[in-house]
């Protein structure tokens, strides 16, 4: 039976899921069973929600104090942030300039990190803002747990999610603009789970304002929706809405906003696929990184996440990373994996919960036992996946001394800092460049048409480049008729400042 039971989005949005009866939710087939208390949900999610915070936030204090940058996205996103906090379009130097981010990624959702950049102007704020996006997500997601399966149950799940490959690594790179989809996905996933479609589809559609391709998302939700059986204007609003915000987005708004050219457009190699369309199916499982990417997926939704009909969500997600021809976006290294996460949890749950209804007289039934033992191994499954890969995460770290002492480079880096002013032009490697965005306008070295800087500065150890062998040097060959000097050579950090 459709039930349209969107009052329950502000008690779903705190993690503790519905706040009606505590029977389980009425699902076709699926027999209802008490389930735990609201308190004891809101109990069990708030506590897994904190310790994901903690655990996500100390690793950010970390990677900050150690001087750590894998790359040079928390700074572009910081950028990006810092203009809309100052009522500005999202003009990014460091992409080169005038670089306008819309027409990168389209992601106008940033905007609402820019109140906390405006009284916490530093690019630390938005770790701290994903950990504590990662915890609402989390607080949703073990709070439907408890309610579908169990206290106990529910909080290996919520633990599952914790340590799952795709968050750590997403915190381990720092700041995504995917952070925001999290909550999200989360929220559109279970609201579908409970059969509360006007709140699945209220959750879902600002995801078309997070990322360009999250629109082929919200159109799959739709089709999740088909296939539940909901109110078909639910599953038509989702499905329209995500393909024509994937189509005004990716030929519309993003050429308008980048006229030198997306550079992601040749993401997919269409005509390898028209040539040879065999690799539409071989090139998911051409490569040993996307088997094990796919491996890890059905682990972290136990196995049985494959019964339920949310897991089509990560359908487009995984065609566009496998259908390409860049290896990054097939491996679990990297954070591509995060907007996953919520998917195979929530599809964890609604698997385990259809399972127990399955009728032990059915061909299913007496294969499985009515289903029985897949249930209850499920959220254990999901559990020892995810703690016997970390070894293999970004995590492991934590079990090194390295991990936690004092960055021998900090104090060059202080010493460095400190001799450049505030407000100059400063070109830059991926060394330094966090701790300068808030209080610079930072440029990136090689990009060309970079204006004239006050102040280059390189750091050895960034692996950028060949050793230029004087940051002066550098400076005059990149900026030929300008003069420029060597005032600081320490710690690896090389520093030339412009001269009248």
């Amino acid at each position: 039976m459709s039930v349209d039971n969107e009052g329950a989005a502000q008690d779903l949005a705190s993690g503790a899921g519905e706040p009606s009866a505590p029977g389980a939710t009425s699902v076709p087939g699926v027999t209802s069973v008490p389930g735990p208390s609201a308190g004891a949900r809101r109990l069990i999610a708030g506590v897994v929600a904190v310790i994901g915070f903690t655990i996500w936030t100390i690793h950010g204090v970390r990677q900050w104090q150690t001087l750590w940058t894998p790359s040079w996205d928390l700074g572009i996103f910081t950028q990006a942030v810092k203009a809309y906090a100052h009522l500005q379009p999202p003009v990014v130097p460091i992409k080169g300039p005038g670089y306008l981010l819309l027409g990168d990624h389209f992601s106008p959702l940033l905007v609402v990190l820019a109140p906390l950049y405006r009284v916490w102007p530093s690019a630390f704020a938005l770790l701290v803002a994903q950990a504590a996006l990662l915890a609402w997500s989390a607080a949703v997601l073990t709070g439907d747990a408890v309610r579908a399966l169990g206290r106990v149950n529910g909080a290996v799940v919520g633990a599952a999610y914790l340590l799952s490959f795709g968050v750590i690594q997403a915190v381990a790179f720092q700041f995504h603009e995917v952070a925001l989809a999290v909550p999200l996905l989360a929220l559109a996933l279970v609201h579908a789970r409970r059969r509360q479609w006007g709140a699945c589809v209220a959750w879902a559609l600002p995801l078309v304002l997070v990322k360009e391709d999250l629109g082929l998302t919200v159109a799959a939700l739709g089709v999740v929706l088909w296939v539940m059986r909901a109110p078909r204007r639910y599953a038509v609003a989702l499905g329209a809405g995500g393909i024509g915000a994937f189509v005004l987005v990716l030929w519309v708004l993003i050429p308008w906003a980048n006229t030198r050219g997306w550079a992601y457009g040749g993401l997919l190699d269409v005509e390898a696929l028209r040539s040879q369309p065999w690799r539409v199916v071989t090139g998911l499982v051409d490569a040993p990184e996307k088997r094990l990417t796919l491996a890890l997926l059905l682990g972290a939704g136990g196995v049985v996440a494959v019964r339920s009909p949310l897991v089509l969500a990560a359908v487009p997600t995984l065609l566009w990373r496998f259908w390409s021809g860049h290896s990054s976006y097939w491996s679990f290294i990297f954070h591509y994996d995060l907007v996953l996460m919520p998917v195979m949890t929530a599809a964890l749950i609604d698997g385990v919960h259809r399972l127990r209804g399955i009728r032990a007289g059915s061909r299913w039934g007496r294969l499985t036992a009515g289903g029985s033992w897949l249930a209850r191994l499920a959220p254990a499954v999901a559990l020892v996946v995810a703690v016997g890969f970390l070894p293999q995460t970004a995590l492991a770290a934590w079990a090194t001394p390295q991990f936690w002492a004092p960055s021998p480079r900090a104090e060059a880096a202080a010493q460095v800092l400190a001799l450049i002013p505030d407000g100059v032009v400063v070109e830059t490697d991926t060394g330094l460049l966090n701790y300068l965005v808030d209080r610079t306008t930072v440029t990136y070295v090689g990009v060309p048409g970079n204006p004239v800087p006050d102040v280059l500065l390189l750091d050895r150890a960034a692996g950028w480049g060949s050793d230029p062998g004087s940051a002066a040097a550098y400076a005059e060959g990149q900026h030929p008729g300008v003069h420029y000097v060597d005032i600081a050579d320490v710690g690896g950090y090389r520093l030339a400042q412009r001269m009248p």
